[in-house]
């Protein structure tokens, strides 16, 4: 497993205020949602923002993640939301606009790599997710090392 940050040149993070996630195979699998990362986001939600953005209809959102656990995302965007999909960087865009947080202060985090180019062109930086446990120990380093 491997696991990879993109950290540009043109990206000027002031601080990390929100964390946007891919919901399929990040935060849910075949048997259910990923328990660790949601755990993990409940408490990463009491210090920033979270997200998600998926190419899922509400309906599969709704179906997969408990009321309760919606409550922890400050923005859902699922498709149909708006004409672009990821990996539009306007998607992107957006979905940072509906959470009151500039691009630049945002992470977003996918498992496939393509479609963290959408969100580099937005102006965040990526997580290409591969591992729990090591998205887990870099994501807390690399917010520990902007404190």
């Amino acid at each position: 497993m491997f696991l990879s940050a993109k950290i540009g040149a043109n990206f000027n993070i002031m601080a990390v205020k929100a964390i946007i996630f891919d919901a399929s195979d990040v935060l849910y699998g075949h048997d259910g949602t990923h328990k660790p990362m949601m755990d993990l986001i409940a408490e990463l939600h009491k210090k920033y923002k979270i997200g998600m953005v998926t190419n899922l209809m509400k309906s599969s959102v709704d179906r997969i993640f408990s009321d309760k656990e919606q409550t922890m995302f400050s923005y859902i965007h699922t498709y149909g939301k708006s004409d672009q999909n990821k990996p539009s960087p306007s998607v992107f865009t957006h979905t940072a606009e509906e959470m009151y947080v500039r691009p630049q202060d945002c992470i977003y985090v996918d498992d496939r790599y393509e479609n963290t180019h959408g969100a580099e062109q937005a102006g965040m930086q990526t997580i290409v997710y591969k591992d729990f446990e090591i998205f887990d120990h870099h994501l807390k380093q690399l917010l520990k090392d902007e404190e």
